[in-house]
Formats: structure tokens, C-alpha cells, sequence
């Protein structure tokens, strides 16, 4: 498999829900919710944390302190050369 792209990374404060049985639409909540529609299939979706690592030891850059960061919208397709992911967003009014 392809390394899983971000597509969308949320500050803190920000609250981002999916379809769990389609995983096809994901909404970011607020006065107007933003709707953000798939419309190129994926191997995976998923709502994850965004944690950074701060740079640990030298030699060790992996192995820094980490910390979250708000979420992020994470999709992986089939394994290939190239993958073009195309989505629809809309505003609620």
C-alpha cells in the first residue's frame, strides 16, 4: 500500500465526523458545517489524530517528544504509481 496521504489536518477545536459505513463523507462541524464528499474510491479512510514529534537525541529523530495537534482526514488508495483523488466540498448554509 501507498503511505496514507493527509488530506485535511483540523487545529484543536475543530470537530471532523465520518460516515462509518460508507467512509465516503466526512463533515467538519461549526456554524456552517463543511461536507467533504469522495468521489474517487479509496482503500482506506479514516479520522486520526495529527501528532508531531519534536526531534529527539542526535541520531534520533523519530524518537522526540510527541504531541497532538488536532485531527486529520487520512486516505490510502491501492497500491500505484500515481493516485488522483478527486472530492466535492460543501458548505451548509
Amino acid at each position: 500500500m501507498t503511505p496514507p496521504c493527509p488530506l485535511l489536518h483540523l487545529p484543536g477545536g475543530a470537530y471532523l465526523q465520518g460516515d462509518l459505513e460508507s467512509g465516503n463523507t466526512f463533515v467538519i462541524s461549526g456554524r456552517r458545517p463543511l461536507a467533504i464528499d469522495l468521489q474517487t474510491p479509496v482503500a482506506r479512510s479514516a479520522i486520526e489524530p495529527t501528532v508531531l514529534t519534536a526531534p529527539g537525541e542526535p541520531g534520533a529523530i523519530t524518537q522526540g517528544h510527541q504531541e497532538r495537534r488536532g485531527t486529520q482526514l487520512v486516505l490510502e488508495t491501492a497500491p500505484a504509481d500515481r493516485a488522483h483523488i478527486n472530492v466535492r466540498l460543501r458548505l451548509s448554509r
